[in-house]
């Protein structure tokens, strides 16, 4: 055996630095690589959620219909992901739906059942 064999000596020559872009956060003075400011879709969801105050969980990795990505596409106008149902807890579902049914368009039949009862209201006296 040879002194090399037994040093493991390393041939790399520390004269030369690899370059990398780095960024800098005027606010916090923080260095960031440009690996840390690869934002994913779900990271953009999560952000919105945090922001809206609403709790979401990891994405469910046997989903059917995100496969665990938290997001079943995006929307073709500005690129937003839209997020899929399994990230959301059942309360945050249940208010989804009275949010939905209170802001949805009314059928027509729907529209005219509450004409109705409106018509009855006021005749009663109750709107004034």
């Amino acid at each position: 055996m040879s002194e090399n064999d037994i040093l493991n000596i390393d041939t790399t020559s520390y004269n030369e630095i690899p370059q990398e872009e780095v960024y800098i956060d005027p606010t916090s003075n923080q260095v960031y690589s440009q690996e840390d400011l690869l934002i994913t879709p779900f990271d953009v969801i999560k952000a919105t959620a945090e922001k809206l105050g609403q709790t979401i969980k990891d994405p469910d990795p046997n989903c059917k219909h995100c496969y665990g990505r938290g997001y079943v596409g995006r929307d073709s106008d500005n690129k937003a992901p839209i997020p899929c149902g399994c990230i959301y807890s059942d309360d945050a579902k249940k208010s989804a739906e009275d949010i939905y049914r209170k802001t949805r368009k009314m059928t027509r039949a729907e529209r005219r059942e509450q004409e109705r009862k409106y018509r009855k209201m006021i005749k009663k006296g109750g709107l004034h």
